[in-house]
């Protein structure tokens, strides 16, 4: 992300990232949330993941055409 663009807004804004928790600079006047997932929902979603993948890398389909 390009910080000097973020720094510039003034209204409020939301800002994710995948870095480790400890590795953005924090400030006292900023709300921070941290969200994290339950393992098992973790392996459920790769699974679900990797089952609906077909040979070629696309997608099947999980829901019924004409139900």
């Amino acid at each position: 992300m390009k910080l000097p663009v973020a720094e510039a807004q003034t209204h409020r804004r939301f800002l994710k990232t995948h870095l480790p928790l400890d590795a953005p600079v924090f400030s006292p006047g900023a709300k921070y949330l941290y969200i994290g997932r339950d393992g098992h929902d973790v392996v459920w979603s790769m699974h679900n993941h990797h089952a609906t993948r077909t040979s070629c890398g696309t997608r099947r389909s999980t829901t019924r055409r004409g139900a």
